[in-house]
């Protein structure tokens, strides 16, 4: 009774870069929801998979949704410094605003 364990179906791959390249893509509409799974799919069909075509879609998407990652952390950066520059105009304007 040595029984083998069942076969492991293979990692689609080019399902999986099809995918993260799509969610990195769609982070122009649903933002950091698109970009983040993107990259974990990425980074996972490029561990799977070195060469060939999907492992190039998947470095598609890293890039992709690593660019998008930085756009939209920096685009709340910029957001902060504005509200903090607004807080300290109503400062020093004693917390009237001109009308």
């Amino acid at each position: 009774m040595n029984a083998s364990p069942p076969p492991v179906a293979p990692f689609n791959t080019r399902k999986f870069a099809i995918a993260a390249l799509v969610l990195s893509l769609s982070s122009l509409l649903i933002g950091p929801f698109g970009c983040i799974p993107g990259i974990i799919l990425g980074h996972l069909v490029r561990a799977y998979e070195k060469t060939g075509k999907s492992a190039k879609m998947a470095l598609a998407s890293l890039v992709i949704g690593y660019l998008f990652l930085l756009l939209i952390i920096a685009s709340l950066v910029v957001i902060v410094i504005q509200f903090l520059i607004v807080g300290q105009t109503m400062n020093a304007l004693g917390g009237n605003v001109p009308s």
